[in-house]
């Protein structure tokens, strides 16, 4: 019985762990000197792993975005309309172990 407790408690463990951490910031348009301006609502932000799978979140009206992935290491893109995008590529962001890492993006408006 205590064998079967501990499989028990191995799986519980593992799904919560799957579902507890992930990337959260805010996206934010900067000036030429790269002050923050305003915070940037409703830009796209994609999570794209090395085998090509994805995950999206849109910022909130205050720009704040927050996504919650399985643990692993995620390029970021961010894409809004008068805006030059972002991309993290070459360069990934890991998600915590628990919790949630923060990752705060800005972006240049198209002149």
């Amino acid at each position: 019985m205590q064998a079967n407790y501990g499989h028990i408690l191995a799986l519980s463990l593992s799904l919560f762990l799957a579902g507890c951490c992930g990337i959260q910031g805010h996206v934010n348009e900067v000036d030429a000197n790269g002050n923050v301006v305003v915070p940037i609502a409703g830009a796209e932000v994609t999570f794209r792993r090395a085998n090509g799978s994805t995950r999206r979140a849109t910022t909130n009206q205050a720009g704040h975005y927050r996504r919650w992935l399985t643990g692993g290491n995620y390029f970021i893109s961010v894409n809004h309309i008068g805006h030059a995008s972002y991309d993290s590529a070459p360069s990934t962001v890991s998600t915590p172990v628990l919790g949630l890492r923060t990752r705060n993006i800005q972006l240049n408006r198209l002149s």
